[in-house]
């Protein structure tokens, strides 16, 4: 079994590669049918993914500090 650092980094990594596919088919999926809200949900994807990468960086360095594994 990994350890929990690993688990959690895996999961955070998981997390950004859906929300970037998400957003990449929103927005295909926008440019057919023309609705602003698959537009509107594709950046938000890409934000959060934005958002999950900085989480990733902080999580990494907390653990390094707590000596976590």
């Amino acid at each position: 079994m990994g350890s929990l650092r690993t688990l959690h980094l895996f999961l955070v990594l998981v997390s950004i590669v859906l929300a970037d596919v998400f957003g990449a088919w929103a927005i295909a999926e926008q440019t057919h049918t023309h609705d602003l809200t698959l537009l509107i949900c594709g950046w938000a994807s890409f934000a959060v993914s934005f958002a999950l990468i900085g989480y990733g960086l902080w999580v990494v360095r907390k653990f390094d500090r707590g000596h976590i594994e």
